[in-house]
């Protein structure tokens, strides 16, 4: 959840964990992480949020996909960058 409210590296999340409990170990967060790979908790949770979005009917989505286009800026600022 602490990468999801700011990404960043997991010896980080530590610092941004602040939901009024306290806050695991590094260590812990390595177990887990090992725990959940070995598990497979990504497909459970994939296969959990898919059965409640289509609990009610059929799934609608649209994605777009622009990493093979490129934009270019007259004026270039910090995010609009050639190349």
């Amino acid at each position: 959840m602490a990468r999801i409210i700011e990404p960043t590296s997991k010896a980080d999340t530590i610092r941004v964990w602040r939901l009024g409990v306290r806050s695991p170990s590094l260590r812990t967060i390595w177990r887990t992480l090992n725990r959940s790979i070995a598990e497979d908790w990504r497909s459970q949770l994939a296969a959990a949020a898919f059965a409640h979005v289509t609990a009610d009917g059929a799934l609608s989505i649209m994605v777009y996909d622009v990493t093979t286009l490129y934009f270019e800026a007259e004026n270039e600022d910090r995010l609009l960058r050639s190349g």
